[in-house]
């Protein structure tokens, strides 16, 4: 009886003495998170992975806490799917006769409000410009328009540098 009580502590110590050993191995060979091991230290490549490895993780994690991965598929294997066929082409008509007469009538309405401020702009410019009245730019006179693209057009004193 004694030799097989001293047995059980044997095996209950030695199963216990393996069990700290692999832990013990498994904490000294594992260093931190998965994928975040050191590839050749000192090197840009090393490092240029390193970084690469942090942040793909980030982001995975990141977008695991964000969306709520594991819920949000968990609610879509619960859902009921069934099969439904449409007509895309009396989709497209009934959305017509339903908004159509709505775009147009704000279309119109985008076009007069652009007549009237085109109306009230240019009879404030004729009312406040101080300039010779023309149709076009190339119409005025040097003093107020130079056209820039015509080298003889500009001052004499400048200086052409190609």
């Amino acid at each position: 009886m004694a030799d097989k009580t001293s047995r059980s502590k044997f095996d209950t110590m030695t199963v216990r003495q393996s069990i700290c050993l692999l832990l013990c191995l498994s904490c000294w060979t594992v260093r931190g998170y998965p994928g975040e091991e050191k590839r050749d230290m000192g090197t840009l490549e090393g490092d240029v992975q390193n970084w690469a490895m942090l942040i793909q993780n980030y982001i995975l994690q990141l977008a695991s806490d964000g969306i709520k991965r594991d819920f949000s598929q968990s609610y879509l294997d619960e859902a009921s799917y069934t099969m439904e066929v449409k007509n895309g082409t009396e989709i497209v008509v009934q959305v017509k006769k339903t908004l159509g007469s709505y775009f147009e009538k704000k279309k119109l309405a985008a076009q007069r409000l652009a007549d009237k401020v085109k109306e009230l702009y240019d009879n404030f410019m004729n009312l406040n410009m101080t300039g010779p009245f023309v149709d076009s730019l190339p119409l005025l006179d040097r003093k107020h328009y130079r056209d820039s693209d015509i080298p003889g057009t500009l001052p004499s004193d400048l200086t052409f540098v190609p």
